[in-house]
């Protein structure tokens, strides 16, 4: 069965941008979308960032076939796993706070996961080395689709505390999971009193103007200026898909904007937030025997940029979701785009550095 989620973040590197007129620049990007800028066809919204400017925004291809509403910069689109990086700066503030330490036990504040005789920690589940089990696989295994079925974070919780062992001992492997993440928005939960989504509203949505993001924890919750998610059938046909009709949030959930991505993609350089070190603790890499490329939420790899723009685009089966959001600090540029179908992904001559979606062993 496939699947997709209204939203896929592709990555496109800016990497002689400088010595590229606007217009050849801008006729460039397009040609990537071109396929998609169409009004019977899904599509992404796009913004370029260089030296703290958002130098270009555009949308592709439409938000809503039924009603003929087209993407712009400003349509709300389901990030998918780039979600995690913002719950991982909310755990991080929290720590700030002195609510939770990264080296708590996670039994500590949930007791509904068994004592498996080796100590997880909340920082083996930002780094995704807690051996704790993958809940789609889990669902999967019992006869559910968790991408279409509705699940909560509480029901996820449930299946976790049934479960007899790990798939590998904290600490000793690297495995990932939205499993982490999601017992990371419970744990945060716990230890303030507040949900994810209020956490995040308090202590980074609205300090960095965020306004038209939030964590989706209420399926009926009506999102204005929303994109649909359609998933392609033969002849170049969509059908609506309903794959973002849950209510979980953690390891994804998060509504945002490509404006609103851009003001977040500021604060890694500038930050307004509540923790001085909170970039640096972002970006730090987990560790094993050896360093991993994981950080907190995000995947760390350095790649040559000498070819201007290459992006392969290609059809995606089953269409997993890929949030992104790639940054290079010491150029000081960033990318972000968003769309509704999940046909195309980056691939292997794309230069960039790629964000929450998967991770290697350094």
């Amino acid at each position: 069965m496939k699947r997709t989620i209204p939203t896929l973040m592709l990555p496109i590197m800016l990497a002689q941008a400088g010595a590229v007129q606007a217009q050849e620049l801008e006729q460039r990007v397009d040609a990537l979308f071109a396929a998609w800028d169409k009004p019977t066809s899904p599509g992404c919204a796009l913004g370029l960032i260089r030296d703290g400017e958002l130098i270009y925004e555009r949308g592709y291809g439409m938000a809503s076939l039924e009603h003929g509403v087209p993407i712009s910069p400003t349509t709300v689109l389901l990030i998918g796993s780039a979600s995690k990086m913002f719950t991982a700066a909310a755990v991080l503030l929290a720590e700030g706070q002195g609510q939770l330490s990264l080296d708590d036990d996670i039994r500590t504040y949930l007791p509904e996961i068994p004592d498996y005789g080796d100590t997880i920690t909340i920082r083996h589940l930002l780094h995704h080395t807690s051996g704790i089990r993958d809940y789609y696989q889990l669902f999967g295994l019992a006869g559910e689709y968790p991408m279409h079925d509705v699940l909560t974070n509480e029901e996820i919780l449930s299946v976790f505390a049934r479960q007899e062992g790990l798939n590998f001992r904290p600490g000793t492997e690297y495995g990932y999971t939205s499993s982490n993440y999601v017992l990371l928005a419970m744990i945060l939960e716990r230890a303030t009193g507040k949900s994810l989504k209020d956490f995040a509203e308090e202590n980074i949505f609205r300090p960095l103007g965020m306004e038209h993001t939030h964590f989706h924890d209420d399926r009926f919750h009506v999102i204005e200026n929303r994109a649909n998610g359609y998933s392609p059938r033969a002849e170049g046909q969509f059908a609506f898909n309903w794959s973002s009709n849950y209510a979980t949030a953690g390891g994804s959930g998060l509504w945002t904007t490509v404006e609103d991505l851009f003001l977040w993609d500021q604060n890694f350089y500038e930050n307004k937030l509540a923790r001085e070190d909170l970039v640096d603790r972002l970006l730090a890499p987990g560790t094993l025997d050896t360093e991993l490329t994981y950080a907190a939420s995000a995947l760390r790899q350095s790649r040559r940029i000498d070819d201007g723009l290459p992006c392969e685009l290609r059809p995606v089966p089953g269409a997993a979701v890929l949030g992104h959001l790639s940054l290079q600090p010491p150029q000081h540029r960033s990318e972000a785009s968003g769309g509704s179908s999940g046909r195309a992904v980056p691939g292997g001559r794309t230069r960039a550095r790629r964000g929450a979606g998967g991770a290697r062993r350094g």
